[in-house]
């Protein structure tokens, strides 16, 4: 009978062993389950930061282009600043040359002046 019992317990034994193995195995099945549905969550996480940081390219592009509007808009008002600037000198030079012109037709008006008032005395 020993033969039987060990028999037995080996029977026992295999059995146990083998719904361990089985609940290993289910164990493993759920937790290998659990963590594809991290994974899962992981890429999901992960393709909305990168659509998040497509939209920030896109921005950043849309701000580079308006960085260059903005630079082509400085660029022509320092070209209307230098026109007006080269403008205020001519006509400062021009105004000056008039004043000049105006002193000299005054002065010549004054001297004509003069010679017709002695010409109309010294005349009668």
């Amino acid at each position: 009978m020993k033969k039987i019992r060990k028999t037995g317990n080996r029977t026992a034994s295999a059995r146990q062993l083998s719904r361990l193995e089985r609940a290993v195995a289910d164990f493993r099945s759920v937790v290998e389950q659990r963590f594809d549905a991290v994974d899962q969550r992981f890429e999901a996480v992960d393709e909305r930061l990168d659509a998040g940081d497509r939209r920030f390219e896109a921005v950043d592009r849309r701000f580079e282009a308006v960085d260059r509007r903005f630079n082509a808009v400085d660029r022509r008002f320092d070209a209307v600043d230098q026109k007006i600037e080269s403008m205020s000198v001519h006509l400062t030079t021009l105004i000056e040359s008039l004043r000049d012109d105006v002193r000299i037709f005054a002065e010549a008006h004054v001297a004509l002046e003069q010679r017709v008032t002695r010409l109309e005395t010294h005349g009668r």
